[in-house]
């Protein structure tokens, strides 16, 4: 039996809250303001990314190979050849809604990636997107190295189905890095 997210009126098996997705309209809003991304390293599939290029769940973001080498999508000839990379000053920005959660595939863990793609220079921004967790050393870890932090508050979401859900309890971080 799946352990129940509770947040108001809904209840939610706890492997599809993992699958919650940012809704467009919250997406849109932001990309107004920091620009559209090349990549979305945590897309389920090509109907949700949020940007032209992604890395599906099969190939795993969190592996420590350059996101770059992984992407799929429409876009993804542009990415450059790695010979090609060291020759132009080319780096792309990334949107990073992980699924959320703790354990070596939840949220700390792809702060930790995300941090390593910008000190390898592979990606120029990552807007990532989180739990408001103060209370946790992966939430200060973020804020340390972020050129803005931004609370949302309580954000809507979208089922894997694509259905607007409510706001869960807690607010959510925009992480600029």
């Amino acid at each position: 039996m799946s352990t129940l997210f509770t947040g108001g009126p809904i209840q939610t098996p706890l492997d599809e809250k993992r699958c919650w997705r940012t809704d467009r309209l919250v997406a849109n809003h932001l990309f107004a303001r920091y620009g559209v991304p090349l990549l979305d390293a945590a897309a389920t599939n090509a109907d949700v990314a949020l940007a032209p290029c992604w890395i599906p769940p099969e190939t795993d973001a969190l592996r420590p190979e350059p996101w770059w080498e992984r992407a799929s999508g429409r876009d993804v000839t542009s990415w450059p050849t790695p010979e090609a990379r060291w020759n132009v000053s080319w780096t792309p920005s990334v949107w990073l809604n992980p699924p959320w959660g703790t354990g070596k595939t939840g949220t700390p863990a792809w702060i930790d990636r995300a941090l390593l793609e910008l000190d390898a220079q592979r990606v120029c921004r990552i807007l990532l997107l989180v739990p408001e967790a103060t209370d946790t050393a992966w939430w200060w870890k973020a804020a340390e190295r972020a050129t803005e932090v931004v609370s949302l508050g309580r954000i809507a979401y979208c089922r894997p189905s694509g259905e607007r859900i409510s706001a869960p309890p807690q607010g959510s971080t925009l992480f600029v890095l």
